[in-house]
């Protein structure tokens, strides 16, 4: 809930939990009440602020369609916002009090990103983001390199520094546009994890971690 009276505007960004079905929420000047039934969200604002105040609702997506949204009753436009980690629609109403917000949802739920959590340095990594297409990879850390795109996969070779590293996946599915972020920890490709000597054999003892799409072959 952030009110901006300088510009007559408050915002509201609901940050529920996606199993909630219901939830109310008050502050001394502001509050609303949320319900979800089956694919339709409503939310009702309630505004005591000094001033008259518009509304800017931003919702996450439910699903990869929206059939539909009403502001009291009334067809309201609607736009996908530029957001990170989750597809969110924006919603505008002239006026916050009373303000009565429904939204249908039609469609699938909006991709989720398959990707290894550890690769080694060198090695390929492929992210997979179901239904959705692959339009564009931001990579500000350079973890990535020869890096492709076809369809809902992103191809590329773990590089740079080791370590916890993140980029970034444009995603697009339906109505709905995003970035998903690529949160990898880059290793060596092979690693002793563990050693160890047993002083009465006189044998020495590692386990291996491979970080590599190979299967090791010993000796």
């Amino acid at each position: 809930i952030v009110p901006n009276l300088l510009e007559g505007e408050l915002l509201i960004r609901p940050g529920l939990p996606p199993e909630w079905e219901s939830a109310s929420i008050d502050t001394p000047d502001v509050g609303y009440t949320y319900t979800r039934e089956g694919d339709v969200e409503r939310f009702e604002i309630r505004s005591r602020l000094k001033r008259p105040a518009s509304l800017r609702l931003r919702a996450a997506a439910r699903a990869s369609q929206v059939a539909g949204v009403t502001v009291n009753g009334q067809k309201a436009e609607w736009q996908c916002i530029p957001a990170v980690g989750e597809p969110v629609i924006e919603i505008l109403a002239q006026q916050a009090d009373d303000a009565n917000v429904e939204i249908r949802w039609k469609g699938h739920k909006p991709a989720s990103v398959e990707c290894p959590k550890i690769v080694g340095l060198g090695e390929p990594l492929v992210a997979r983001c179901g239904d959705a297409l692959v339009s564009e990879v931001r990579d500000p850390q350079e973890m990535l390199k020869e890096a492709s795109c076809a369809a809902n996969e992103l191809r590329a070779i773990a590089a740079g520094r080791l370590g916890h590293r993140t980029a970034f996946a444009r995603l697009e599915q339906d109505d709905l546009i995003w970035w998903a972020p690529l949160e990898v920890e880059i290793r060596p490709p092979l690693e002793i994890s563990h050693s160890g000597v047993d002083w009465p054999s006189g044998e020495v003892e590692f386990v291996v971690r491979n970080n590599t799409d190979k299967p090791l072959a010993g000796s």
